[in-house]
Protein backbone atom coordinates (compact mmCIF):
# COMPACT_ATOMS: atom_id res chain seq x y z
CA UNK A 1 0.00 0.00 0.00
CA UNK A 2 1.12 3.55 -0.72
CA UNK A 3 -0.20 6.69 0.97
CA UNK A 4 0.49 10.27 -0.06
CA UNK A 5 0.74 13.06 2.50
CA UNK A 6 0.93 16.66 1.34
CA UNK A 7 1.73 19.91 3.13
CA UNK A 8 1.73 23.48 1.89
CA UNK A 9 4.50 25.92 1.12
CA UNK A 10 4.82 29.13 3.18
CA UNK A 11 2.26 31.88 2.63
CA UNK A 12 1.10 35.10 4.22
CA UNK A 13 2.27 35.34 7.82
CA UNK A 14 3.58 31.76 7.81
CA UNK A 15 7.27 32.02 6.90
CA UNK A 16 7.49 28.31 7.68
CA UNK A 17 4.40 26.18 7.17
CA UNK A 18 3.84 23.75 10.07
CA UNK A 19 1.88 21.41 7.81
CA UNK A 20 4.92 20.79 5.64
CA UNK A 21 7.20 20.54 8.68
CA UNK A 22 5.03 17.73 10.06
CA UNK A 23 4.55 15.93 6.76
CA UNK A 24 8.20 16.10 5.72
CA UNK A 25 9.19 14.45 9.02
CA UNK A 26 7.19 11.30 8.23
CA UNK A 27 9.19 8.11 7.55
CA UNK A 28 9.20 6.73 4.03
CA UNK A 29 7.73 3.44 5.27
CA UNK A 30 5.86 2.23 8.32
CA UNK A 31 4.90 -1.22 9.57
CA UNK A 32 1.21 -1.72 10.36
CA UNK A 33 -0.86 -4.72 11.49
CA UNK A 34 -1.88 -5.16 7.84
CA UNK A 35 1.67 -4.94 6.47
CA UNK A 36 4.21 -2.41 5.27
CA UNK A 37 2.95 0.94 4.02
CA UNK A 38 5.00 3.22 1.79
CA UNK A 39 4.60 6.94 2.50
CA UNK A 40 5.23 9.60 -0.11
CA UNK A 41 5.29 13.31 0.69
CA UNK A 42 4.70 16.30 -1.55
CA UNK A 43 4.65 20.05 -0.96
CA UNK A 44 1.71 21.83 -2.58
CA UNK A 45 1.70 25.44 -3.78
CA UNK A 46 -0.61 27.89 -2.04
CA UNK A 47 -2.47 28.71 -5.24
CA UNK A 48 -6.03 27.69 -5.95
CA UNK A 49 -5.53 26.51 -9.53
CA UNK A 50 -2.21 24.72 -9.13
CA UNK A 51 -3.09 22.97 -5.87
CA UNK A 52 -6.38 21.68 -7.28
CA UNK A 53 -4.70 20.51 -10.47
CA UNK A 54 -1.98 18.66 -8.60
CA UNK A 55 -4.48 16.94 -6.30
CA UNK A 56 -6.50 15.77 -9.29
CA UNK A 57 -3.32 14.37 -10.84
CA UNK A 58 -2.51 12.47 -7.63
CA UNK A 59 -5.93 10.82 -7.72
CA UNK A 60 -5.86 9.99 -11.43
CA UNK A 61 -2.33 8.56 -11.26
CA UNK A 62 -3.62 5.38 -9.61
CA UNK A 63 -0.53 5.33 -7.40
CA UNK A 64 -2.18 5.86 -4.02
CA UNK A 65 -4.74 4.01 -1.97
CA UNK A 66 -5.04 7.00 0.36
CA UNK A 67 -4.27 10.71 0.09
CA UNK A 68 -4.00 12.97 3.13
CA UNK A 69 -3.80 16.71 2.50
CA UNK A 70 -2.51 18.89 5.34
CA UNK A 71 -2.54 22.63 5.92
CA UNK A 72 -2.17 25.10 8.76
CA UNK A 73 -4.94 26.81 10.69
CA UNK A 74 -3.37 29.78 12.45
CA UNK A 75 -6.27 29.89 14.92
CA UNK A 76 -6.48 26.14 15.46
CA UNK A 77 -6.60 24.62 18.92
CA UNK A 78 -6.29 20.96 17.90
CA UNK A 79 -5.41 18.72 14.97
CA UNK A 80 -8.61 19.05 12.94
CA UNK A 81 -9.92 16.22 10.77
CA UNK A 82 -12.02 17.89 8.07
CA UNK A 83 -15.30 16.30 7.03
CA UNK A 84 -16.32 18.39 4.02
CA UNK A 85 -15.42 21.05 1.47
CA UNK A 86 -17.51 23.82 -0.09
CA UNK A 87 -17.59 24.94 -3.69
CA UNK A 88 -16.43 28.47 -3.02
CA UNK A 89 -13.20 30.43 -3.14
CA UNK A 90 -13.09 33.44 -0.87
CA UNK A 91 -10.29 34.81 1.25
CA UNK A 92 -9.01 37.84 3.10
CA UNK A 93 -5.62 37.53 1.41
CA UNK A 94 -4.58 36.55 -2.12
CA UNK A 95 -2.99 33.20 -2.84
CA UNK A 96 0.70 33.05 -3.72
CA UNK A 97 -0.07 33.75 -7.39
CA UNK A 98 -1.90 36.96 -6.47
CA UNK A 99 -5.39 35.58 -7.10
CA UNK A 100 -7.83 37.09 -4.60
CA UNK A 101 -11.32 35.56 -4.95
CA UNK A 102 -14.46 36.89 -3.32
CA UNK A 103 -17.06 34.14 -3.50
CA UNK A 104 -16.28 32.54 -6.85
CA UNK A 105 -17.15 28.84 -7.34
CA UNK A 106 -14.25 26.41 -7.48
CA UNK A 107 -16.04 24.29 -10.06
CA UNK A 108 -18.74 25.84 -12.24
CA UNK A 109 -21.93 23.85 -11.75
CA UNK A 110 -20.33 21.70 -9.05
CA UNK A 111 -22.04 20.55 -5.86
CA UNK A 112 -22.22 23.17 -3.12
CA UNK A 113 -20.74 20.72 -0.59
CA UNK A 114 -18.74 17.52 -1.01
CA UNK A 115 -17.97 15.14 1.83
CA UNK A 116 -14.38 14.07 2.35
CA UNK A 117 -13.88 10.45 1.22
CA UNK A 118 -13.12 9.19 4.70
CA UNK A 119 -15.11 8.62 7.94
CA UNK A 120 -13.99 11.71 9.84
CA UNK A 121 -15.91 10.96 13.03
CA UNK A 122 -14.44 7.45 13.26
CA UNK A 123 -10.92 8.76 12.63
CA UNK A 124 -11.27 11.37 15.35
CA UNK A 125 -12.50 8.80 17.86
CA UNK A 126 -9.70 6.39 16.97
CA UNK A 127 -6.91 8.95 17.21
CA UNK A 128 -8.33 10.39 20.43
CA UNK A 129 -8.31 6.93 21.95
CA UNK A 130 -4.58 6.87 21.23
CA UNK A 131 -4.07 10.14 23.10
CA UNK A 132 -3.79 12.58 20.19
CA UNK A 133 -5.37 16.06 20.45
CA UNK A 134 -7.69 15.76 17.48
CA UNK A 135 -11.12 17.19 16.70
CA UNK A 136 -13.62 16.96 13.88
CA UNK A 137 -14.17 20.06 11.77
CA UNK A 138 -16.99 20.82 9.34
CA UNK A 139 -15.39 24.02 8.03
CA UNK A 140 -12.17 23.86 6.02
CA UNK A 141 -12.42 27.58 5.26
CA UNK A 142 -12.61 28.94 1.72
CA UNK A 143 -8.91 29.33 1.02
CA UNK A 144 -6.58 26.89 -0.77
CA UNK A 145 -6.97 24.23 1.93
CA UNK A 146 -10.68 23.94 1.19
CA UNK A 147 -10.13 24.05 -2.57
CA UNK A 148 -7.65 21.18 -2.46
CA UNK A 149 -10.06 19.07 -0.39
CA UNK A 150 -12.87 19.86 -2.84
CA UNK A 151 -10.65 18.74 -5.73
CA UNK A 152 -9.83 15.51 -3.87
CA UNK A 153 -13.45 14.70 -3.06
CA UNK A 154 -14.63 15.54 -6.57
CA UNK A 155 -11.88 13.50 -8.24
CA UNK A 156 -12.37 10.46 -6.00
CA UNK A 157 -16.12 10.54 -6.58
CA UNK A 158 -15.68 10.72 -10.35
CA UNK A 159 -13.13 7.90 -10.27
CA UNK A 160 -15.37 5.68 -8.11
CA UNK A 161 -18.22 6.11 -10.59
CA UNK A 162 -15.99 4.66 -13.27
CA UNK A 163 -15.04 1.66 -11.12
CA UNK A 164 -17.96 0.73 -8.92
CA UNK A 165 -20.73 3.01 -7.79
CA UNK A 166 -20.70 1.53 -4.28
CA UNK A 167 -16.94 1.47 -3.74
CA UNK A 168 -14.58 4.37 -3.14
CA UNK A 169 -11.18 3.34 -4.53
CA UNK A 170 -9.28 5.99 -2.57
CA UNK A 171 -9.69 7.09 1.02
CA UNK A 172 -8.50 10.51 2.06
CA UNK A 173 -9.22 13.97 3.27
CA UNK A 174 -7.76 17.03 4.90
CA UNK A 175 -6.01 17.62 8.22
CA UNK A 176 -5.64 21.14 9.60
CA UNK A 177 -2.54 21.59 11.75
CA UNK A 178 -2.60 24.18 14.57
CA UNK A 179 0.31 26.52 15.35
CA UNK A 180 3.39 24.87 16.84
CA UNK A 181 2.75 26.81 20.06
CA UNK A 182 -0.45 24.77 20.46
CA UNK A 183 0.64 21.31 19.28
CA UNK A 184 4.26 20.40 18.56
CA UNK A 185 5.43 19.26 15.13
CA UNK A 186 6.52 15.96 16.68
CA UNK A 187 3.00 15.29 17.99
CA UNK A 188 1.39 16.19 14.67
CA UNK A 189 3.78 13.90 12.80
CA UNK A 190 3.04 11.06 15.21
CA UNK A 191 -0.71 11.62 14.74
CA UNK A 192 -0.32 11.54 10.95
CA UNK A 193 1.62 8.29 11.19
CA UNK A 194 -1.16 6.82 13.35
CA UNK A 195 -3.66 8.04 10.77
CA UNK A 196 -1.73 6.18 8.07
CA UNK A 197 -2.07 2.97 10.06
CA UNK A 198 -5.85 3.40 10.29
CA UNK A 199 -6.10 4.12 6.56
CA UNK A 200 -4.06 1.01 5.82
CA UNK A 201 -6.69 -0.98 7.70
CA UNK A 202 -9.37 0.55 5.48
CA UNK A 203 -7.50 -0.57 2.39
CA UNK A 204 -7.28 -4.10 3.73
CA UNK A 205 -11.01 -4.07 4.52
CA UNK A 206 -11.77 -3.05 0.95
CA UNK A 207 -9.59 -5.86 -0.36
CA UNK A 208 -11.46 -8.35 1.82
CA UNK A 209 -14.86 -6.80 0.98
CA UNK A 210 -15.56 -5.94 4.61
CA UNK A 211 -17.79 -3.03 5.58
CA UNK A 212 -15.95 0.17 6.47
CA UNK A 213 -16.95 2.43 9.37
CA UNK A 214 -19.40 5.19 8.49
Amino acid sequence: MRILFTGFEPFGEHDVNPSWQAVSALPSQIETPTGAVAIDTQQLPVTYADAMAQVRQFVSSGTYQAIVLCGVNGRGTAIDIESQAVNEASSSIPDNSGYHPHGEPLVQGGDDVLMAPWPAEYLVATLRSQGFPVAQSHDAGKYVCNSSLYALADSVRNQSRGVDGDTTPIRGGFVHVPPTSVVSIETVTAALQALATVLAGFSQALSNSRKLPD
